[in-house]
């Protein structure tokens, strides 16, 4: 796995690891444009805009589609959700 990890990184910079209960599942961010582009294709609906990311960032490790029940479905939702937060960044006139 650490081989992949290491290829990841160097092809998508920022490797998102997920885990729910004792499986892991790997994720690369989305750009800009792929962002734009599930919203455009959700019409409003969040949770089809994240189903749609999800599905396109996915690298490999447990593949989280395999999970059984909703709450562990939503987990993976959750985090992933979660990590496309924006950062803490600060903003001053100068």
């Amino acid at each position: 796995m650490e081989q992949e990890l290491k290829k990841w990184k160097t092809e998508y910079g920022n490797v998102l690891a997920v885990t729910v209960g004792e499986s892991v599942s790997y994720f690369r961010e989305p750009s800009i444009a792929e962002f734009s582009m599930a919203q455009g294709i959700s019409q409003g609906d969040g949770m089809r805009m994240l189903s749609d990311l999800i599905e396109k960032c996915f690298l490999g490790g447990f593949n989280y589609k395999e999970a059984q029940g909703f709450s562990t479905q939503m987990a993976y939702v959750s985090a992933f959700s979660k990590a496309l937060e924006p950062k803490t960044f600060e903003v001053k006139n100068v």
